[in-house]
């Protein structure tokens, strides 16, 4: 079990920096059957950041954009998606005490409810997490 946060997903989908080792441990935890968790919150950021890639940074294409976009789709509904409500209380206590975004800290809760490590990309929630205590899949 793995807790996928939208940096990571967004490597799955698209071609960046280090998205072969975040497919290959994304493949590790899959290839065992195990399931992947998110927050509700993860496919809004998502389609943000394929956005971005299209319109600010311009390396994708509009082609490049659907295919991204229907294959994030496809990893959404392969998830087990929790909702944001249930994560909010310790989400905020996450972000007080470690100067994390919400955003961020509700992935962190997420893995912490459910001792799951987190693959992510984002150097703040890996320093986070790691400091808190969670393991974080290293790529």
């Amino acid at each position: 079990m793995i807790t996928l946060d939208a940096s990571a997903a967004i490597k799955l989908v698209i071609t960046e920096e280090n998205s072969d080792k975040i497919s290959n441990a994304f493949d590790s935890v899959t290839s065992r059957g195990e399931p992947i968790l998110t927050v509700d919150i993860m496919l809004a950021e998502s389609v943000n950041g394929l956005w971005k890639h299209l319109m600010v940074l311009k390396d994708i294409d509009e082609n490049q954009f659907e295919t991204a976009y229907k294959n994030l789709l496809a990893l959404w509904n392969s998830t087990e998606i929790i909702p944001t409500e249930i994560l909010i209380d310790k989400a905020r206590q996450i972000a007080k005490r470690h100067m994390l975004t919400i955003y961020d800290s509700l992935y962190v809760s997420l893995s912490l409810l459910n001792n799951a490590p987190i693959l992510s990309c984002d150097s703040a929630i890996l320093e986070k997490s790691e400091k808190i205590g969670i393991n974080t899949l290293k790529i």
